[in-house]
């Protein structure tokens, strides 16, 4: 039975990163080049001063921009190492892992228990980000704990799975003809703001758009 489980679990393990590589493979060349690029400017300063602990700095550096670790790790020195803004890949490559299961369990909810389910993450984050303030980190460490954190950030991706939820069973429900939800959907990616590095999950935020311009219409 243990070993039933086990193998179940590797599967689904197996799964989930299957699905997050073929989300990020067509952003994750451009970020090698990009990766590539950076570091001959390092290594043109480490043969200007070469010293083994850059040496080792920048072989770090490396190995953790290949297999997108940037955001794990709790040091400045990595989140933006190399090509800066592929911070906000290595938290997509997490979501995009946990969302086949997310999204299982979410499909089974009801309205009222993903109403419930959003309000009781945002309020653990509020209570999370209160608890780092009066526990007085620094700076940078809130600003990880609150900002770069994968598992901080799932809590945003799983409330906006919510609202998507949400936004598609009344969809479905509704007696207002499918054109006027495609003119929400297209009225929410023209309000959008540009796409930016600082803003990994913004479309996953429109269905939470469309729900208010529907309010407003309604």
């Amino acid at each position: 039975m243990t070993d039933k489980k086990l193998i179940s679990s590797l599967q689904g393990l197996r799964s989930a990163m299957a699905f997050s590589l073929q989300k990020i493979r067509k952003l994750y060349p451009l970020h090698l080049i990009m990766m590539a690029a950076a570091l001959l400017f390092v290594l043109k300063g480490l043969l200007a001063q070469p010293s083994a602990r850059g040496v080792l700095s920048c072989a770090a550096q490396l190995v953790v921009s290949i297999f997108l670790l940037q955001t794990w790790i709790p040091s400045s020195r990595f989140w933006f190492c190399l090509n800066g803004v592929a911070w906000y890949l290595s938290v997509q490559a997490f979501l995009y892992a946990i969302f086949p299961p997310l999204l299982a369990v979410l499909k089974k909810a009801d309205a009222r228990r993903l109403h419930c389910i959003a309000a009781v993450i945002f309020c653990v984050q509020c209570l999370a980000s209160f608890v780092f303030w009066k526990a007085g980190l620094s700076g940078k460490a809130a600003f990880y704990l609150t900002y770069l954190c994968p598992v901080f950030r799932a809590g945003d991706f799983t409330i906006s799975c919510c609202m998507g939820c949400l936004y598609h069973s009344r969809k479905q429900e509704s007696d207002l003809p499918g054109g006027a939800f495609s003119l929400l959907e297209l009225a929410a990616v023209l309000l959008e703001e540009p796409p930016q590095a600082a803003r990994p999950i913004a479309r996953a935020e429109i269905p939470v758009i469309c729900m208010k311009l529907r309010r407003l219409i309604l």
